[in-house]
């Protein structure tokens, strides 16, 4: 999705690199499903593509899964996925969701179940973040923003932190 002059994927990819940054100098080991833009895009299907990312997690013994990604539809606000009753995903998004509400300011739309793909077929705790609406104008100042999103990347990783039990 494109809007408000950023691409979502360019804005997701950023993040989860500075996150990768962040979690890796606090001892954790890191494992990116996406390098580059265009890694493990499918070009049969979006499913296709969700389900290499879905498979490498699994496969590699992941503990976590964290999936980052842009709101749209003209709202404003953070708002934090994990799969229909799962008691360890609902814990994580809650630390995440309060992270980011609190440090980049935005609308805390809450922290809710969902079925998507990646949460769904993931056999780890894992978490969707819609860390804002790409196409609402302030939100996607922030979303554009380096500082914004060292500061979502940092946020993340607090939340992460505070699941294990660790300092961040």
């Amino acid at each position: 999705k494109s809007d408000n002059g950023i691409l979502e994927k360019d804005v997701n990819l950023s993040i989860a690199k500075k996150l990768q940054k962040k979690l890796i100098d606090t001892g954790f080991n890191v494992v990116m499903t996406r390098n580059s833009v265009y890694d493990n895009c499918s070009t049969e299907s979006t499913s296709a593509s969700l389900a290499y990312r879905s498979n490498l997690a699994n496969s590699i013994g992941a503990d976590l899964f964290v999936s980052i990604h842009c709101n749209a539809g003209g709202g404003t606000g953070t708002e934090t996925y994990y799969y229909y009753g799962n008691a360890d995903g609902k814990r994580l998004a809650t630390y995440i969701q309060n992270y980011v509400t609190s440090s980049l300011g935005t609308s805390n739309r809450g922290v809710k179940e969902a079925g998507f793909a990646v949460i769904k077929n993931t056999s780890m705790t894992a978490i969707l973040l819609e860390t804002a609406f790409i196409d609402t104008a302030a939100d996607a100042a922030k979303l554009a923003d380096d500082g914004c999103q060292w500061s979502y990347a940092e946020s993340i990783a607090h939340g992460i932190c505070d699941y294990f039990g660790v300092a961040y």
